[in-house]
């Protein structure tokens, strides 16, 4: 029998696909993504809730099911946290892009993620933009 058995605690269980805590009633922020259609060869993605190691192979999966898509916009105003993991893979995705003639362009970052982007160095690398009409230009 286990220490948390014989104290009669509970083990934590974290449900990674969702962000949520299934057993001790604490919630964790997890991630949300919608996709849409801004017009053809043009998606997308929404990013809301927090971008990190745990969740960053959800946002990696959306990207990877849309990979014949010319131009690939990342809607980070819902995005309340992005770690280096979430970041690497926007710049990753963005070159691996590039190298194949298609483009990936992020826009509208929350202040903690605007905060990380200006810290990283990346504010003016042609990545992450203002808004979507910047983005859009950048990538059209």
């Amino acid at each position: 029998m286990s220490r948390a058995d014989d104290e009669g605690e509970r083990p934590l269980e974290v449900d990674l696909r969702s962000g949520g805590d299934r057993d001790n009633g604490c919630s964790m922020p997890g991630l949300e993504l919608s996709e849409s259609e801004l017009r053809p060869d043009c998606r997308v993605i929404a990013v809301a809730g927090e971008l990190d190691l745990a969740v960053a192979g959800q946002l990696e999966s959306a990207l990877s099911r849309i990979a014949g898509i010319a131009e690939v916009l990342i809607d980070l105003s819902a995005c309340e946290f992005l770690d280096s993991t979430g970041l690497a893979l926007l710049v990753n995705t963005r070159n691996a892009m590039l190298d194949e003639g298609r483009r990936l362009a992020a826009f509208a970052p929350s202040p903690q993620v605007a905060r990380l982007i200006e810290v990283t160095g990346l504010a003016g690398n042609g990545l992450i933009f203002a808004t979507l009409e910047e983005a859009r230009a950048a990538t059209g």
